[in-house]
């Protein structure tokens, strides 16, 4: 039996044949679900594909044993896209917002580059694997910001929704994919400002995610029945609002729909840009809505480590599935100095557990000179899986016996004080004793804030704790600053 392994424009499924190795068409009737291990993650994944013209914007779907997670594609080298890729945008300052199709057997990236001055546009990279991408042009230049290009392929044609200044639902139509476009329909124009359009299909009707950023709040609309994506007349659901920043920490949608088995996730972004989070629906009709936090939210994290170029924010999380059976693509981007300076990396799923805690300080902390160790008081929680971080001890208490990663990134403020000379380092301790391997010496230097940051993987026991220590030796207090230093363990296996 031929392997799937791309469906073509017309909808012509292909295969490769195992004999031959030659591309083959492939009946519906030959098609099977099939299951490959991923040996490095020790999990099972299978991908269901609909096998119809329409399946290109279908949510995707994903089902693992385990929690969902996200991390570094291992045969990228992220990041793939940033600014100095750009060359017919005048001083470009980021590249954000990444979305990929798959069209003749390339993978197409379309995403937003944001000019030093002026308003930002709509570029378009290609690739052959989905890891390695070059740059190509602008594609879509209108005389408003532009950004947020979901792109989709439907009924034969090609759309893109790219998020907007005039705070409406618009649709472009390709006139020649990827690299000309012209709008065909203003959806919806409603009376708040509407951005990052995030339309999906489901059981037979379109409904759409926005953020409504007059009123800070996510809106769920539907469409009448139908399978058209244009000509619709669109209606917002009962439930809607359904997200608000100020009760949910939710800042709107942040990718397309993602499938998990009979449900629909919807990927959405953190307040403040420091993680991404899953709410799954379980129910989904133009009356009713149920929907609640995925166990696997969040799915993905700024990193805190300096240098990286998700250091503080991520912002953007579009999942397509390679090849039938294939290491799945996800387009993310992030900035290590926050706005504008973005850039895109490429990650894959898998990984056995989430992030288990994510803390940082809510004060900045002044750790004096000399004296041994000072225990750091993380007392703000980002994310608490299991409610395990105690913050009055202002510690980790280790939930089941296994393997960790501790991620501890503390920013020196070193410039407010009189300091000129010595060090400064960070420590994580387990249960009160450093584990060396954690600890990040820097020297200090005139006029220069120092940031120390490692990440260190140990064997813990259940009921093992986990702090950040702090140590300097410059003769005078420096403050460790609040915000910019945090403290994050990730359980990676029993």
């Amino acid at each position: 039996m031929a392997k799937i392994k791309l469906i073509n424009e017309n909808g012509v499924i292909k295969g490769i044949d195992p004999e031959t190795g030659e591309e083959v068409p492939v009946e519906f009737e030959d098609l099977e679900t099939q299951s490959v291990s991923t040996e490095e993650a020790s999990i099972t994944q299978s991908f269901d594909i609909d096998h119809s013209e329409n399946s290109l914007f279908a949510p995707r779907s994903f089902e693992q044993s385990g929690p969902v997670t996200t991390k570094p594609h291992p045969l990228a080298e992220n990041p793939v896209l940033s600014s100095t890729d750009v060359t017919d945008v005048s001083s470009p300052a980021g590249v954000s917002d990444p979305f990929i199709v798959q069209e003749g057997g390339q993978f197409h990236m379309f995403f937003e580059v944001i000019p030093g001055s002026g308003d930002a546009v709509i570029s378009h990279a290609v690739s052959d694997d989905g890891l390695s991408w070059t740059y190509d042009q602008v594609v879509l230049d209108t005389a408003y910001q532009l950004s947020y290009p979901v792109t989709v392929k439907w009924g034969g044609s090609w759309y893109m929704m790219p998020s907007n200044a005039n705070g409406q639902f618009e649709i472009f139509k390709a006139d020649s994919f990827p690299t000309n476009w012209s709008q065909v329909e203003t959806a919806l124009s409603p009376s708040w400002s509407l951005h990052d359009p995030t339309p999906f299909y489901h059981q037979g009707r379109w409904y759409a995610l926005f953020w409504d950023t007059t009123n800070s709040q996510t809106r769920l609309y539907y469409a009448d029945e139908g399978d058209s994506l244009t000509g619709r007349s669109w209606s917002e659901h009962p439930s809607s609002p359904i997200l608000t920043e100020s009760g949910d920490n939710i800042e709107g949608p942040a990718g397309k729909p993602i499938t998990q088995g009979e449900y629909v996730e919807g990927v959405f972004r953190r307040s403040g840009g420091d993680a991404i989070n899953i709410y799954r629906f379980t129910e989904l009709t133009p009356s009713s809505a149920s929907f609640s936090e995925a166990t696997n939210s969040p799915i993905a994290y700024h990193t805190g480590q300096a240098g990286h170029y998700q250091a503080q924010n991520v912002h953007n999380f579009d999942v397509v599935l390679e090849s039938f059976g294939g290491q799945p693509i996800v387009a993310v981007d992030g900035a290590e100095n926050g706005h504008p300076n973005w850039e895109i990396g490429i990650n894959t799923l898998g990984g056995d557990y989430p992030t288990a805690a994510s803390v940082t300080l809510s004060a900045d902390q002044s750790v004096g000179s000399g004296g041994g160790w000072t225990n750091l008081n993380f007392d703000t929680v980002n994310h608490d899986l299991g409610e395990n971080f105690d913050t009055t001890a202002n510690q980790f208490v280790v939930p089941v016996t296994g393997w960790y990663e501790v991620s501890l990134n503390l920013f020196w403020a070193v410039t407010s004080t009189s300091a000129t000379s010595g060090e400064v380092s960070g420590s994580v301790a387990a249960s009160g004793s450093n584990i060396k391997s954690s600890i990040d010496k820097r020297h200090i230097g005139v006029n220069n804030d120092i940031t120390t940051g490692r990440t260190t993987r140990v064997f813990l026991q259940k009921g093992d704790t986990i702090t950040g220590q702090a140590f300097q030796t410059s003769g005078a207090s420096v403050p460790v600053q609040a915000g910019n230093s945090t403290l994050e363990i990730r359980r990676l296996s029993e």
